[in-house]
């Protein structure tokens, strides 16, 4: 029943979190009540250390390879404009060396992306061919502008398997309000000839997911659009914008969880067993929030997989977090993500082979 109601909550999504906060609220009030609370954190944690078991003898479920830190946009909930961090490009090399490391570890699920737009890498389609020779399955997210027909057919004649286009919004207006140097009319128009060439040779890949970021109620109705103007796509996705690691752009989770801070247990956060995000330098950061690389878990130039999922820095990592100390970490304390953790872990399968965007 518990499981249930937890999964019925994570399924209801974006909408469900703006127009109806209610929900969280109720959750949150009913795990703290005694009887139900410890019925709760029983099956929760027996849940949570399956989970951890198989990762601790197994690959995490992907891996996020930046292979440049450069984007062309400057979108309102990200914190790319703030990143401080050298630009770099990825030496093929490297790239290389580090692709032949996960996969003889057991990853099979690349992610071109950290902080950066794929489509400004020269070399992104070799190293797209590299990872799937090797047997990887790959793709990439993207903010739409600088797919070109030139490059839709370079995805497919590269065999990428999925992309996510980000379009936060169904309007002139509301897109490029959020997408801060982009045109909305060609960023439909290349998704358009992504679908319509897709179609054209007949196949089912990459598989095609239409995002939109939800920072307001405005852009929440108008994205409801994007299923008719950018019809074709596989699937259309929601998500709210989040604290980015403590920027606190957009948190509609924000009330929630400063009301709930101390009285909300800290579980775990899943990303240190079921995730690695390489940076184009080389180094290994905490997760996807960290766009400045303020928490290094290691350097694969000089290291291998196995010695920086084994670090000294790895491990305390993940022990703060199993003992509910994970806002002693700086990057994690004012994270979102580690205050609706309560619901999260109910969504892993970790032997379930899932569709990307499911």
């Amino acid at each position: 029943m518990l499981h249930s109601l937890s999964s019925y909550l994570i399924s209801l999504g974006a909408k469900a979190s703006i127009t109806k906060p209610w929900i969280f609220k109720v959750f949150s009030y009913l795990i703290s009540l005694p009887l139900i609370g410890q019925a709760y954190e029983y099956f929760y944690s027996k849940k949570i250390q399956k989970i951890i078991t198989h990762y601790e003898s197994s690959p995490g479920y992907q891996v996020a390879l930046e292979p440049l830190n450069v984007c062309n946009l400057e979108c309102t909930m990200c914190p790319y404009p703030d990143m401080e961090r050298e630009k770099t490009l990825m030496p093929m090399d490297l790239y290389k060396k580090i692709i032949d490391g996960v996969v003889a570890f057991g990853y099979t699920r690349l992610n071109l992306t950290h902080y950066n737009e794929p489509f400004l890498d020269k070399n992104l389609f070799e190293r797209v061919r590299y990872a799937k020779i090797k047997g990887m399955y790959v793709g990439f997210f993207s903010n739409g502008t600088l797919m070109t027909p030139e490059k839709a057919e370079n995805i497919l004649d590269a065999d990428v398997d999925w992309i996510n286009l980000s379009v936060d919004g169904g309007t002139k207006e509301s897109f490029e309000k959020i997408r801060v140097g982009a045109s909305f009319e060609e960023t439909c128009n290349n998704i358009s000839h992504l679908i319509k060439l897709r179609k054209e040779r007949n196949s089912n890949k990459p598989v095609i997911n239409i995002h939109s970021t939800i920072v307001s109620k405005e852009n929440l109705e108008s994205s409801k659009q994007l299923t008719e103007l950018l019809n074709g796509a596989d699937t259309y996705t929601m998500g709210l914008a989040d604290s980015r690691g403590g920027q606190d752009n957009y948190n509609f989770m924000k009330n929630f969880t400063s009301s709930n801070r101390n009285k909300t247990r800290l579980y775990p956060c899943s990303i240190p067993w079921t995730a690695l995000t390489v940076m184009s330098n080389g180094k290994v950061c905490l997760c996807c929030r960290d766009h400045d690389g303020e928490v290094i878990l290691g350097d694969l130039n000089k290291q291998t997989i196995v010695e920086v999922l084994d670090s000294e820095e790895m491990r305390e990592i993940r022990d703060l977090h199993l003992r509910g100390e994970g806002d002693k970490i700086d990057l994690c304390k004012n994270c979102d993500s580690l205050y609706r953790a309560n619901l999260s872990w109910w969504a892993h399968r970790p032997n379930q082979n899932r569709n990307m965007f499911s």
